[in-house]
């Protein structure tokens, strides 16, 4: 039998601050979360902190990108969605 054991790095992000990657990445390839656990090849030095407007404006992007991405079907049908929910909102 073989025993091997690993070390699990996590960084934390300070707070009001998230985590993401520190190289140039697509925008619905970027991790934004206030945790990672590195893998055993990744390094601390890979990642960066951003504040959160930083990580609004990503995440915005992110959704505007799988918006321009999905059929128009489901665009007509999430922006109905959105217009109820301003009714709602207003009411």
């Amino acid at each position: 039998m073989t025993q091997t054991d690993y070390t699990t790095r996590v960084l934390h992000a300070d707070q009001g601050h998230f985590l993401t990657q520190r190289a140039e990445v697509a925008i619905a390839d970027r991790a934004v979360t206030d945790t990672v656990y590195l893998a055993a090849t990744d390094s601390p030095g890979n990642w960066r902190e951003i504040t959160a407007g930083e990580a609004g404006e990503i995440l915005a992007a992110q959704r505007e990108a799988a918006l321009a991405a999905a059929p128009e079907d489901v665009r007509q049908m999430i922006a109905a969605q959105e217009a109820a929910s301003d009714t709602d909102q207003d009411a």
